[in-house]
């Protein structure tokens, strides 16, 4: 279904550049590669005009080779681009957003509980997103209360299969998702 493309800094030019910049700004330093590319391009049909037919062959092995590879480079970061942007412009991604907020500034406990509750009870496609948000909301608030964790396992375990039983008790061990021990409760 989905094609995955393995981004190697040793073939990939362009990812050293872009790989920690956020995202917003990967669409502009694109955009000024293909205007350098351009340039390269033009520069390149300067010297096919006056050129020898030995010149030629040496235009040919080494700058068309690399033209031909970036360009290769630039059309697949544009599309990976475009499918980011259109994930993001998602109306469920800025709702995952919000929800994310309010989990780190504390806010809305019981809305968010609700959230990831009727996510895991319509069986969201990706079980891996209201996990997500589990483990988020269990780490920021160093555990959940022992009513809210079992709950929100059961649901969990109830709607994706108990095959996940081994994925939920390694999330508890990395304290990732897990109930708040009774010392931490205010």
């Amino acid at each position: 279904q989905y094609e995955h493309v393995l981004l190697s800094t040793r073939e990939d030019t362009i990812i050293e550049g872009i790989r920690a910049m956020h995202f917003t700004r990967v669409a502009q330093e694109i955009k000024a590669r293909l205007a350098k590319e351009n340039v390269l391009q033009n520069d390149f049909r300067d010297k096919v005009k006056d050129a020898t037919i030995s010149d030629l062959k040496v235009l040919v092995k080494d700058d068309v080779k690399v033209h031909l590879n970036v360009k290769k480079q630039l059309t697949r970061h544009l599309d990976l681009c475009t499918d980011i942007y259109e994930k993001k412009k998602a109306n469920d991604f800025k709702i995952q957003l919000e929800m994310e907020a309010d989990i780190l500034h504390s806010q809305n406990f019981d809305d968010i509980v609700s959230y990831i509750h009727t996510m895991i009870c319509r069986c969201e496609p990706n079980k891996y997103r209201p996990l997500q948000l589990l483990c988020l909301l269990s780490t920021a608030n160093n555990g959940l209360t022992r009513e809210y964790y079992e709950l929100l396992c059961r649901s969990f375990l109830q709607a994706y299969g108990y095959e996940n039983i081994p994925l939920l008790y390694k999330l508890e061990q990395l304290h990732l998702f897990h109930v708040k021990r009774s010392c931490d409760i205010p």
